[in-house]
């Protein structure tokens, strides 16, 4: 599991991109159906944490991170939108 320290830098890179895209006028959150599709993926991933829906390549949330549009994979399994 990731430090403590990472998993903040890690969350606050996830919203920079967000808040950068939403000043530039592009979508901040994905469609219901490509929110389901990062999250069926992510949940027959190794790394996911099926009690939390953690990460444990990023640390992050995986429920709240497959809704955001700039968010990618960090194991290269879904991509950004944006």
């Amino acid at each position: 599991m990731l430090f403590r320290s990472q998993m903040a830098r890690n969350l606050a890179k996830e919203v920079w991109k967000a808040g950068k895209a939403a000043a530039s006028g592009l979508p901040e959150i994905v469609s219901t159906e490509i929110g389901l599709e990062r999250l069926t993926i992510c949940e027959s991933c190794d790394n996911l944490d099926k009690e939390s829906y953690r990460c444990s390549s990023c640390g992050c949330f995986m429920k709240t991170k497959t809704q955001l549009a700039t968010a990618s994979c960090p194991i290269g399994k879904w991509n950004a939108v944006v």
